[in-house]
């Protein structure tokens, strides 16, 4: 800490290993100068650094707050200490690791097990293979035991800078396989490890480790590494570290982006020339995600087999299907995605501080709309909408074949909070929820949120002026893209004057709009470009020139686009067929034209000459969505609250002791489901006519 010196102006920092005194003060053991402030990165390391010269010996042991040791275990230290001296691989040994026990397992609740059972086989099958025979394990944290004199003469035992060491554990691995050191791993120790227990705490969880692992893969360790390792040994690095993460985002967008393709595909009529609807190509690919989350229960469940047998291995699978653990994992794997994609694009790494709940208290609402508003909540409202927009205008009646595995994806997405919050089906607690959400909004805290969500973006290394030319430019496409569909609505259903135009593409109108689209495109390009033979960049007035007019060209495409749905949309809407497809189209047509005028609002409020009339717009935009939003998903939540069973039901779902040894109330629980399903399918199957 500070130590103040003779006067004002003098200050000298020192670190002190301090205890107490017996009388309930403490006194200090030893201090170390410091030349300042140590804390200059991420606290955690900063602090595990500026500790290492107290630790007495040779070894020292990384344990976190949240671990505890067992008497039986402390009695395995010895052996294991002398495995820096005895083993058989090529260089010393530096780091020894070894498994955790996941007591918060066993707290009763069902995410508990989930992050329980994956923390169990991560810490004991995938990094047994990844130190025999792949030779890739790294440090992943604590309680490994290290080397202290190989750590203290290369820097530490942990990384701190700010963003891009934010998971700052595995670069200790970097820095001894670099080193020439090796990384073992034995089963014969373990100490207890408590794991977050609330979807809240986990999303968060995982938002770290992704972001983290986005954001070494900039550093240099990451880059000496992959230069250095032989091909076999860079494959199996890139199976344990970057794999994990860029796989979920390849399945993620391509699974967001279907929805898309079918309504672009089905507004312009081409649908059928790129789905037969019998083969069904683009249901293989929205089936990955639900095809992930089987995957990532595999190990948990062949784990079970092998050690308990396959009596418990069924009863855990039972465990997993009732309490509907696809929908858990597939909201994980959207978390991962979205939060390791945004770093990669836009840095902004951070570190997220656990608050470490209990898993049976209720979390309010507007904090889950705050924190899966961006990430999934958006994603799947439009998901549901160009879903919508594909099965209105499908030519065929077979297309939900296709989408059924997108409507489900989607739905995870929104269900996952609910689902697995305590008390979200108690009458009392909706009510409490809606006061809450409406209390957030007006009472400065949805302000607050917003401001951080629309604050100065990352720039993740980017120059200031290339960072803004490309979120102005994805501004500008988003708003030709939802423009475009919101023109083509109302020219769709108009059918008399969509076949005198012999299709969309000879529409004057059209071509207009898309003109006027592609100049604004063409002036943001113009923003950017350098003048012939030289490095410099635009000067700043001509960059604010070519966004005021890339803004103009935008807004007027808008207004034309709104001109010609006022023009082809009434006449087009009364000879739709029935009243719900009215509504449906109509509905559809004002969601392609708020999104249109909210890109357009986006762009103007990021210029300098428009911001101050267009700032407060998009915050109005943006309230009336989310209070559209919340009502959206909380009517039908208090629909089901006000009924009590669905209560019931999902208080017994949620809080389950075990998966694997059941209680009576756990069989009564499996057996009820089996039978229902089973009268289920008897019923379905039974001749009524």
């Amino acid at each position: 800490g500070g130590e103040g010196g003779g006067g004002e102006e003098e200050e000298a920092w020192a670190a002190m290993l301090v205890c107490s005194d017996g009388e309930g003060g403490v006194r200090c053991e030893s201090r170390v100068g410091l030349p300042g402030n140590p804390i200059l990165g991420e606290g955690k390391p900063e602090n595990q650094n500026v500790a290492l010269p107290f630790c007495h010996g040779e070894r020292v042991q990384m344990v976190d707050m949240n671990q505890e040791g067992y008497w039986e275990e402390a009695l395995k230290m010895r052996p294991l200490l002398q495995e820096f001296e005895s083993s058989a691989k090529a260089g010393p040994v530096t780091v020894i690791g070894f498994p955790e026990h996941i007591f918060t397992q066993s707290s009763g609740f069902v995410t508990a097990i989930f992050i329980g059972l994956q923390e169990r086989y991560f810490g004991s099958f995938v990094q047994r293979v990844l130190d025999e025979p792949l030779d890739v394990r790294l440090h992943y944290g604590h309680p490994d035991l290290l080397d202290k004199l190989h750590f203290a003469t290369r820097g530490g035992v942990s990384k701190a800078s700010k963003e891009i060491n934010l998971s700052e554990d595995i670069f200790s691995g970097y820095k001894t396989v670099l080193a020439g050191g090796c990384v073992v791993f034995r089963e014969y120790h373990l100490v207890g490890k408590g794991r977050p227990t609330n979807l809240m705490e986990i999303t968060g969880f995982f938002a770290k480790l992704s972001s983290g692992s986005a954001a070494s893969l900039t550093t240099r360790d990451v880059a000496r590494f992959a230069a250095s390792a032989p091909l076999v040994k860079l494959f199996s690095y890139y199976y344990s570290a970057i794999a994990f993460y860029v796989h979920d985002v390849i399945v993620m967008h391509v699974t967001v982006l279907i929805p898309y393709l079918l309504a672009m595909l089905a507004l312009v009529g081409l649908d059928h020339r790129f789905n037969n609807y019998e083969a069904q190509p683009l249901s293989l690919f929205a089936l990955l995600p639900l095809l992930l989350s089987l995957m990532t229960a595999v190990p948990a469940l062949c784990m079970v087999l092998v050690e308990r047998g396959p009596r418990r291995a069924l009863s855990f699978l039972l465990g997993m299907a009732i309490t509907a653990s696809p929908v858990y994992f597939i909201f994980v794997a959207q978390t991962k995605s979205f939060h390791f994609a945004r770093t990669v694009t836009a840095g902004g790494a951070s570190y997220f501080a656990a608050r470490r709940n209990a898993s049976v208290l209720h979390t309010p609402y507007h904090e889950l709309h705050a924190r899966f508003a961006h990430s999934h909540l958006y994603v799947a409202a439009d998901v549901y909408v160009f879903l919508c927009m594909a099965h209105v205008w499908s030519v065929s009646d077979r297309l939900f074949l296709t989408t059924w595995p997108t409507w489900a994806v989607a739905s995870c997405f929104v269900l996952a909070p609910l689902l697995y919050n305590p008390q979200q089906l108690e009458a009392w607690q909706v009510k409490a929820d809606v006061r809450g959400f409406c209390g957030w909004v007006t009472g400065g805290g949805w302000e607050e949120w917003y401001a951080r969500l629309h604050g100065p973006p990352a720039r993740g290394g980017m120059a200031a002026e290339d960072a803004a030319w490309n979120e102005q430019f994805g501004r500008v496409s988003v708003a030709a893209f939802y423009s475009f569909i919101a023109y083509l609505i109302p020219l769709q259903t108009n059918v008399d004057n969509f076949a005198a135009t012999r299709g969309w593409v000879c529409e004057p109108r059209l071509v207009c709009t898309g003109a006027t689209y592609l100049a604004s495109l063409v002036a943001l390009a113009a923003a950017d470009l350098r003048p012939h033979r030289s490095a410099r960049a635009p000067s700043s007035r001509r960059r604010r020139a070519c966004y005021v007019a890339a803004a103009t060209l935008c807004a007027a495409a808008t207004l034309q686009l709104a001109a010609a749905c006022a023009v082809l949309g009434p006449a087009g809407l009364a000879r739709t067929a029935s009243l719900r497809k009215r509504l449906c189209v109509a509905a559809l047509c004002v969601y392609a034209c708020a999104g249109a005028v909210g890109s357009v609002l986006e762009l103007a409020a990021n210029m300098r000459a428009t911001a101050d009339v267009a700032a407060p717009l998009l915050r109005l935009a943006h309230k009336a969505r989310d209070y559209a939003l919340a009502a959206a998903v909380l009517l039908p939540v208090g629909a089901l609250a006000a009924l009590r069973l669905p209560g019931v039901v999902h208080r017994a779902l949620i809080f389950q002791r075990s998966f694997v040894d059941l209680d009576m109330h756990g069989l009564i629980l499996y057996s009820s489901v089996l039978a229902a399903v089973a009268l289920a399918y008897a019923l379905s199957s039974l001749d009524w006519g």
